[in-house]
Parts: structure tokens; C-alpha cells; sequence
């Protein structure tokens, strides 16, 4: 009888030994699994910048989900049409900046081409791009005119050239009149009075 309670307990504890071998073979598994399908996701990107419409003088940014390789990164960017320019970084965020303006009313095209590599040897699986355009220089002008004794009533004004008649009124400020006046005749400290009123803006 006792032989019998000894056998049945060898085969409880043989039965647990291999669940608990199983399960461990399991969860290796499972993590050998979770890192090659991470590896195989490649880096990500976080954001990339500027989108839509940008100034001539705009620095390119982009910036990765982890650390990376700077100089595998820049041997994979391309800027189309070519523009030079220098790369700098701030941890995982890669700044290019121009070294010339870029050109007005043209759209530039950004590409971090696939197996731009990390640090860790995680690598981009395709490509990263984005388009942007430069955006029209605009025209600043003061209306109405400013004539000797009219009311104080001038403003700043900006307008598209190609579309004049979306001119968009920038101050709304009688001080800017009057200053203006004063700096014509030469009183108190006009420069610096008008750049208080300029900074005062209104969209109307």
C-alpha cells in the first residue's frame, strides 16, 4: 500500500516537473518571439517637420522613436530638389538646416530612405517622406497714406501679391498713427514708441 502512495506521488511530481518545463519553454518562446518581431518593426518616427507650408529660411526636422546611428541616418536623407545644408542632433531629433534660403513657391520633398539604422542595429524597413512648400514672400504697406492734418486712423497691412485682395490688417492701433507723426517731426523717442505699437496686433 505504501509502495503504491509513493508511486502515485512520483508520477504528481513528474507530471509538475513537466508542466512547469513546458511553461518555461513556453515563455522563452514567447520572448524570443517579441524581440524578433520588434526588430523586425524597424525604428520608428515620431514626427517630421515642417508639414504644409513653411518659410525660405525653415530648418527640417524628424524624430525617431529611439537613438540612432547619425551618420547611417544622414548618408540615408535626401532633400528634393537638393539643397545643402548641415546636420545637427538633439538625441533621437535630427535638425538639417539650409545653408541658403529655399526657394519661394517651390515644394521640397524630404526622404529618409529605408535601413537608416539605430543604435541598437534596429534599421527603417521603408522609406520615410514628406513634402512641404515654401510659401510666397508678402507685401507690408501702410494704408490708408498718412497726409499732414488727416486723422490718426493708418494701419499695417499684409497682402499676398498673387491675391491682393485678401490683404489682412495687422495693427489696430492709434498710437501707431501718432508715433508715426512724431518720428516725421522728430519728437521724444519715437523708434522706440512705434515698436510698442507694432507689437500690439489685431486680427480683424
Amino acid at each position: 500500500m505504501v509502495e503504491i502512495k509513493e508511486r502515485a506521488a512520483r508520477r504528481r511530481f513528474e507530471r509538475f516537473d513537466v508542466a512547469a518545463v513546458g511553461l518555461v519553454a513556453a515563455l522563452l518562446i514567447a520572448i524570443v518571439t517579441t524581440v524578433s518581431a520588434g526588430d523586425r518593426a524597424g525604428v520608428g518616427v515620431i514626427s517630421s517637420v515642417p508639414q504644409g507650408q513653411a518659410h525660405t529660411t525653415s530648418s527640417i526636422r524628424i524624430t525617431f522613436a529611439e537613438p540612432m546611428d547619425t551618420a547611417s541616418v544622414e548618408q540615408h536623407f535626401v532633400i528634393d530638389p537638393p539643397a545643402s545644408g548641415k546636420f545637427s542632433w538633439n538625441g533621437p531629433q535630427l535638425t538639417f538646416n539650409p545653408s541658403a534660403a529655399l526657394t519661394a513657391g517651390r515644394t521640397y520633398t524630404v526622404t529618409v530612405q529605408a535601413g537608416a539604422a539605430s543604435t541598437q542595429g534596429r534599421k527603417l524597413t521603408a522609406d520615410v517622406h514628406w513634402t512641404f512648400a515654401i510659401a510666397l514672400p508678402r507685401v507690408v504697406y501702410l494704408a490708408p497714406a498718412l497726409q499732414d492734418g488727416a486723422p490718426a486712423s493708418a494701419n499695417l497691412w499684409i497682402v499676398d501679391p498673387i491675391d491682393p485682395k485678401t490683404a489682412k490688417q495687422l495693427t489696430f492701433n492709434h498710437l501707431f498713427c501718432q508715433t508715426m507723426r512724431q518720428a516725421r517731426m522728430g519728437r521724444g523717442l519715437p523708434l522706440r514708441r512705434m515698436a510698442q505699437a507694432v507689437q500690439r496686433t489685431y486680427t480683424c
